[in-house]
C-alpha cells in the first residue's frame, strides 16, 4: 500500500509540472524502432491536458509504434505522432508525422535501416517535410542498448511562406539505455549536419526516465533540447521541452519451432 501511494503521489506530481515547447523539427523514432525479439511490438506513448474554466484549453499529444517481425533477421516498423493544442477554441499548435522503417540484421553487431518519413508542423510554418535515408546502425556491447548509427538522407521542405529547401544531411546518432532497478534512463544524441555546408546542421539531445505503474504500463519523462543552426523564419536556434505521457507496450514472442 505504502510503495502504491508512493507510486500516485509521483505520478501526481510529474502531471502537475508537465510543460512542453513545440519547435525544432528532428522527431527521434530511434527510440521505438529497435530491432524486433518478439514477433509484435505495439508501443503507445498518450498525454493531454484538458482544462475548463478561466480558459477552454485541449491538448492532446500521443505517439505511436508498431513492429512485426518479417524474418528472423528482419523487422518492419510504423511510427507515427500527433500534436494538437487550441485555447478556447484558438488553434496554437498541430503536428504530425508518420515514419515507415525497415531494419535488417546483418550480424550481432550490425545493423542496416531504411526509412521514409512524412512530417507537417504548424509551429515552424513547415506545410510538409519529406525524409528518404538508409542508416548502418552499430552496437557497441554485447546486448546491444549502446549503439551508434551512421548514415545519410534526402530532406524535401515546403513551408507556409512559400519557400522550400531540399538538400542532402549526413545522420549521426547515438544511443545507449541502462536500467536501475525498475527504472528505464535512455539517452539520445543526433547530430544531422548538411553534406554542402557543415556549418548548417540540426542536433537533437533527449533524456528519456520511464517508471513502471503496472503489468506494461509506464509513466515515461523526456527531456528533450534541439537546436538548428539555420532556422527559418523568426524562429529561435535553440528549444528545450519536458513531456510526460504514460507509455504502453506489448511484445508478442515467436513461436519456437519444434
Amino acid at each position: 500500500m505504502v510503495e502504491l501511494i508512493k507510486k500516485l503521489t509521483f505520478i501526481f506530481i510529474l502531471l502537475v509540472c508537465q510543460g512542453k515547447i513545440f519547435t525544432q523539427s528532428i522527431i527521434n523514432t530511434s527510440s521505438i524502432s529497435s530491432d524486433l525479439d518478439s514477433a509484435f511490438s505495439l508501443v503507445l506513448d498518450v498525454g493531454g491536458n484538458f482544462s475548463r474554466g478561466n480558459a477552454k484549453i485541449n491538448n492532446f499529444d500521443g505517439n505511436f509504434g508498431l513492429g512485426f517481425s518479417i524474418r528472423e533477421n528482419s523487422s518492419l516498423w510504423i511510427i507515427g505522432g500527433i500534436n494538437n493544442l487550441k485555447s478556447d477554441d484558438q488553434l496554437i499548435q498541430r503536428s504530425s508525422f508518420l515514419h515507415l522503417r525497415y531494419n535488417q540484421e546483418i550480424n550481432s553487431i550490425f545493423t542496416i535501416n531504411l526509412y521514409s518519413q512524412y512530417q507537417e508542423n504548424e509551429v515552424l510554418s513547415i506545410k510538409n517535410r519529406l525524409l528518404y535515408g538508409i542508416n548502418t546502425r552499430i552496437n557497441l556491447n554485447e546486448g546491444g542498448s549502446s549503439n551508434l548509427s551512421l548514415g545519410g538522407f534526402y530532406e524535401y521542405e515546403q513551408y507556409n511562406i512559400n519557400e522550400s529547401s531540399k538538400l542532402f544531411r549526413l545522420n549521426i546518432a547515438g544511443v545507449t539505455e541502462h536500467k536501475l532497478k525498475n527504472i528505464e534512463i535512455i539517452g539520445f544524441l543526433f547530430l544531422q549536419p548538411s553534406f554542402e555546408e557543415i556549418s548548417d546542421f540540426r542536433g537533437i539531445g533527449e533524456l528519456n526516465i520511464r517508471v513502471p505503474i503496472i503489468n506494461n504500463l509506464q509513466i515515461s519523462a523526456d527531456l528533450v533540447s534541439r537546436f538548428d543552426s539555420s532556422p527559418i523564419s523568426s524562429l529561435k536556434k535553440l528549444d528545450t521541452s519536458l513531456n510526460f505521457s504514460f507509455r504502453y507496450e506489448i511484445h508478442k514472442q515467436r513461436k519456437e519451432s519444434l
